[in-house]
């Protein structure tokens, strides 16, 4: 004992030896430590030899008659040295293993006590320590937490028995080693002789699989260790603690806590809170605060429904770890949900803390998100790398070089896609590599085979002033019920509403005309995109809508712009993806060249430039339509006999051929039609599809010379009629007389070498 020996077992005439050594240390009285047959239990301490006699005076006590001579024990402690072994755990201290805070110890249901059959291995262990103790004995043996569910706390108990028939024994602290398991609160406490003490165990689990502990039970005659051993499983209201989440200081983190109603009946929540100043619950945006109804409404789940039941708030400045739990109470069970976050200092932050990729509606879906960082700190910081922070079979990460991000500095880093090979709730974290401190982002993804489609004409005209009234139907394909939160329009121009009536789909049906939508065309008439956004508790859905003003865009070339369609998608939301032509030709309103060609946008005019009598030219001309329907071109006409109009083709935005409609063949001339004065005909020449372009030679003879006085008098040559207007174009060039020619005809150069 005197050499601080980790064996648990010890002769007579080794606790002989201890008190011989203890009498040479010069700790010893007297009177002897150990008299007759007297039991010890020595609490070591690593590398100090002077505690494990310190301990040995302080804990030794006369046994009872008819004990087993040289029964001395120990076990190691991992105590420090400068900490009061017997001391009791302060109950103001922050949260760690073996405390069991206010949060977590109220409001708990009541359980049955269960007991079970511990495994060998721990079986000897825990009979080790009964046997060990004969003044103090616990039952039962050990403890174990069968298959308990994520965020369901469970109640067990033990019960310690004072079996001194003479003596009072102080019960000192009771503390456990894993932050699974919480034992009760309670003042130290002095069990008189055959006294029992019942100590309430509560598990909560934090993740999925086994999970061990330990009870560290100090008394005035020693210390104990009792077995935990306990089972998580997944919750069937499909709930998880939020742990080893960090947040950088400042930086706001706002996850939603979501429940299923796993019942054959109505579940209610009754009532949500915390305990935690630093945690702020809200309802989610789309219920008032002070609406009670429609709280009472969003805390009402049927049978299989999922939905955000409250919102939480976390934003701290000072760095450190924060413990927290949020009290979800039904009437079936109390759930408590744990909240581990850290608050670090950054240089690099991604904002707004979550990479969600939304809810994916079809299995082997991919959904890119971009992974966009900003240096916050005063140095620059290399990229290195960006990694999962765990295996995650549906999430690649795309990342090409490393990167250097100078202070202030925002840019993407990475692109994260996620190919899900199952439904289900989905979330981990990907890891930033720099030089210092890797940054962790979370991701979350949600998979529920099915969509959402709104189904009408989507294509708004702004040609004209007058409003534009439209419904439209809304077709559940999920595989459960939809209800509708709320509609909106990213635009001014438009007014969206509900009708009235039910607004819950069932699954796989719908609901006719349900969504109300306004249309009211601004003054100055340009084609754009926006978007109508619908809020249900199960997706968000977002469907376009274009308006257009119906106009050709026209370009010298072959190479068409980037058509409407193209820049929408690259453009915000809701801003206008086509503007209008300036009459000089130049391009206005954000189009962009196509790669491959510099096309140049035309107002008014082609030129031709100088021809000689009797010369050919050709010129190309793309007309473009850039608006979301198909634009017909009722007519071609022109005022020169010499003028010839042949289409080329037809193709989409993306180059491919394409089919249209009309009278128009590829590879022929357009027919001279004049144009009507209303502009409709009985026949189409070319239907335009949207957001594609046809390609036109124009081909121009050369008059003779005398004809032509000046390069004015040409004009509006060719134009083009459809429903909307007519695009005319003016033809330039001059005509010289005269001839070339090479005199000799023919050069001889004579014989040469290689």
């Amino acid at each position: 004992a005197a050499e601080g020996s980790k064996q648990c077992r010890h002769q007579q005439a080794r606790a002989a030896d201890s008190r011989s050594g203890a009498a040479a240390l010069g700790l010893l009285s007297q009177q002897p430590l150990l008299s007759g047959c007297t039991d010890l239990i020595v609490y070591t301490m690593p590398s100090s030899l002077l505690n494990t006699w310190l301990l040995l005076l302080s804990i030794g006590f006369a046994r009872p008659e008819g004990c087993v001579p040289g029964n001395v024990q120990c076990y190691e402690t991992s105590a420090p040295a400068s900490k009061p072994l017997l001391a009791p755990v302060p109950q103001d201290a922050p949260e760690k293993a073996g405390e069991c805070k206010p949060g977590v110890c109220e409001d708990l249901p009541q359980a049955q006590l269960s007991i079970h059959e511990p495994d060998d291995a721990v079986g000897d262990a825990a009979n080790a320590i009964i046997e060990l103790s004969p003044q103090v004995s616990i039952t039962p043996p050990s403890l174990e937490f069968r298959g308990r569910e994520l965020c369901v706390p469970a109640v067990e108990s033990v019960e310690l028995i004072n079996n001194s028939p003479i003596d009072d024994i102080a019960i000192l602290s009771v503390s456990t080693d894993n932050v699974h398991f919480h034992p009760s609160l309670f003042e130290s406490t002095s069990l008189p002789p055959g006294g029992r003490l019942t100590i309430s165990i509560v598990f909560l689990p934090r993740h999925l699989g086994p999970v061990e502990g330990t009870l560290d039970i100090q008394t005035s005659v020693g210390g104990f260790l009792y077995v935990i051993n306990a089972y998580g499983v997944p919750s069937p209201y499909r709930i998880a603690p939020f742990l080893n989440v960090s947040v950088f200081s400042g930086q706001r983190y706002t996850p939603p806590i979501s429940i299923m109603n796993p019942y054959d009946s109505v579940l209610h929540v009754t009532e949500v809170h915390t305990s935690e100043n630093f945690l702020h619950l809200t309802l989610p945006s789309h219920i008032a605060a002070d609406d009670p109804e429609a709280a009472q409404a969003l805390w009402r789940l049927e049978p299989g429904e999922e939905r955000t039941v409250i919102n939480v708030a976390f934003s701290e400045s000072t760095l450190g770890k924060y413990h927290g739990y949020v009290h979800i109470k039904t009437d079936v069970d109390t759930l408590i949900i744990p909240f581990q976050i850290s608050v670090v200092a950054e240089t690099l932050r991604y904002e707004p803390g979550l990479l969600d990729f939304g809810l994916l509606h079809a299995l082997a879906q991919s959904s890119e998100q971009p992974l966009v960082v900003h240096n916050v700190g005063d140095s620059d910081v290399l990229v290195r790398a960006v990694s999962p922070a765990a295996p995650d079979a549906a999430l690649s990460v795309q990342m090409a070089t490393q990167t250097l991000l100078i202070p202030g500095e925002t840019l993407q880093i990475a692109t994260l896609v996620f190919t899900p090979q199952v439904d289900g709730h989905f979330s981990g974290s990907v890891l930033v590599h720099s030089e210092g401190k890797p940054l962790e982002v979370n991701y979350a993804a949600r998979v529920l085979v099915g969509n959402l489609t709104l189904a009408g004409n989507n294509a708004f005209p702004c040609m004209k002033p007058q409003a534009q009234n439209r419904a439209y139907t809304l077709i559940n394909y999920f595989p459960v019920a939809v209800e509708l939160w709320s509609v909106s329009v990213l635009s001014s121009a438009f007014n969206a509403a509900f009708a009235r009536g039910s607004r819950v789909l069932k699954p796989m049906s719908g609901l006719k005309n349900v969504v109300l939508l306004e249309y009211t065309p601004p003054s100055s008439c340009v084609s754009g995109t926006t978007f109508i956004v619908v809020e249900t508790n199960v997706t968000t859905l977002r469907a376009a809508l274009h308006y257009y003003d119906g106009l050709l865009t026209a370009v010298l070339g072959e190479s068409p712009p980037a058509t409407g369609r193209d820049s929408a998608t690259e453009s915000p939301v809701g801003s206008a993806t086509r503007g209008a032509l300036a009459k000089d030709g130049s391009g206005a309103g954000g189009y962009q060249r196509a790669a491959g060609g510099p096309p140049s946008f035309l107002g008014s005019s082609i030129d031709f430039g100088t021809m000689g009598e009797s010369e050919r030219r050709t010129r190309m001309l793309t007309l473009v339509n850039n608006n979301p329907v198909s634009l017909r071109v009722r007519s071609f006409s022109r005022t020169l006999s010499a003028l010839q109009v042949v289409l080329r083709g037809v193709h989409l935005a993306d180059g491919n051929e394409t089919a249209y409609e009309g009278s128009a063949v590829v590879g022929g001339a357009l027919p001279y039609r004049p144009p009507s004065r209303t502009g409709s005909g009985s026949t189409t020449l070319l239907l335009l599809p949207p957001y594609a372009y046809a390609t036109l030679a124009v081909t121009v003879a050369a008059q003779e010379a005398h004809l032509i006085v000046s390069r004015a008098q040409v004009k509006s040559a060719i134009a083009f009629k459809t429903d909307v207007e007519t695009r005319s174009f003016s033809l330039l060039y001059s005509v010289v007389s005269g001839s070339l020619s090479f005199a000799p005809t023919l050069m001889r150069v004579g014989l040469g070498f290689p």
